[in-house]
């Protein structure tokens, strides 16, 4: 998710950019991985449900 001057998001393009961004390529690039960037389908942080669940990102995470 954006988060300047993290995780920025060109409208136009479609590519992020920002330091977390640089981060996780010199990482990948260094280690030798392959990611791909995906947006949760809410948009959203998360926020935990009464099951114990997360909505958004945090959802993502845990259910993997």
């Amino acid at each position: 998710l954006p988060w300047n001057p993290f995780v920025v998001l060109d409208n136009e393009t479609h590519n992020y950019t920002g330091f977390t961004i640089d981060l996780l390529q010199e990482l990948a690039h260094g280690l030798n991985f392959t990611y791909e960037m995906t947006s949760p389908p809410d948009g959203q942080w998360g926020i935990e449900g009464k099951n114990k669940s997360w909505t958004g990102l945090v959802g993502q995470l845990q259910h993997r």
